[in-house]
């Protein structure tokens, strides 16, 4: 069975989206939890997932802007130029329609 690969585009749509605009606007409630374990994972790759959220929870995020991707597609092969896509994520953030309601990310 082939592993899935994490395809990206080159440049993010966003440069620098505050955190607190990307809990507000995209409906990330659990974003600064989930960098943290993310972090802590990426950091500490050789410890159990029990620890890494121990360590996770410990994290200072001293930043308050990160880039925003909108657009992300797995795919599967062996080849680079010759994959598949077999899922893609889309994600938007809350916009008003024409009657000024609002339409959840």
């Amino acid at each position: 069975m082939l592993a899935l690969r994490l395809k990206m585009p080159q440049n993010p749509l966003v440069k620098a989206e505050t955190i607190h605009d990307i809990i507000g606007m995209y409906g990330a409630v659990n974003f600064i939890d989930v960098l943290s374990d993310f972090i802590a994972r990426v950091l500490n790759d050789l410890l159990p997932g029990c620890v890494t959220w121990y360590r996770g929870e410990n994290i200072y995020i001293s930043f308050s802007q990160v880039p925003v991707y909108h657009s992300m597609k797995f795919t599967k092969g062996t080849n680079p130029e010759e994959t598949e896509i077999v899922d893609s994520i889309y994600a938007q953030p809350e916009q008003r329609d024409s009657c000024r309601r609002f339409i959840p990310s």
